[in-house]
């Protein structure tokens, strides 16, 4: 974890360059793009190897594109005529219910039937771990 965090981080600061370059909404979108890649590549991950490089390349687009959405997102609230503190006010709802799903979605779910459960189709006779 600590890893997807150090390769974020200065990714976030390439996207921002890329931002200034391209345009906001472009490098969102090229971020988008990448992220379908990342997906198409994740649907076939079996080894932990894999696993790592897939949170690796998460980190590459992560950190930047959330930076710059809400970065558009402050733009666009700032030229409604909603006041200066409403709109700080959504944007930490925002920030803090996207905090809130990361970590209360995995303890809604619960933890695996045991460690190592991949929960893959094994044809006819349902699931096999």
């Amino acid at each position: 974890m600590l890893a997807v965090q150090f390769v974020g981080v200065p990714c976030a600061f390439l996207f921002g360059w890329l931002g200034s370059r391209i345009g906001t909404k472009r490098a969102i979108l090229v971020g988008l793009l990448i992220y379908v890649g990342i997906s198409i590549y994740g649907y076939f991950v079996r080894t932990a190897v894999q696993f790592v490089t897939l949170g690796m390349m998460v980190a590459l687009v992560q950190g930047g594109t959330q930076a710059l959405s809400r970065s558009v997102f402050a733009r666009m609230s700032s030229a409604s005529s909603v006041s200066s503190e409403a709109r700080t006010s959504a944007m930490a709802d925002s920030i803090s219910d996207f905090e809130a799903s990361s970590t209360c979605s995995p303890r809604a779910t619960g933890p695996p039937a045991r460690p190592g459960c991949t929960r893959r189709p094994a044809g006819p006779r349902g699931w096999r771990s």
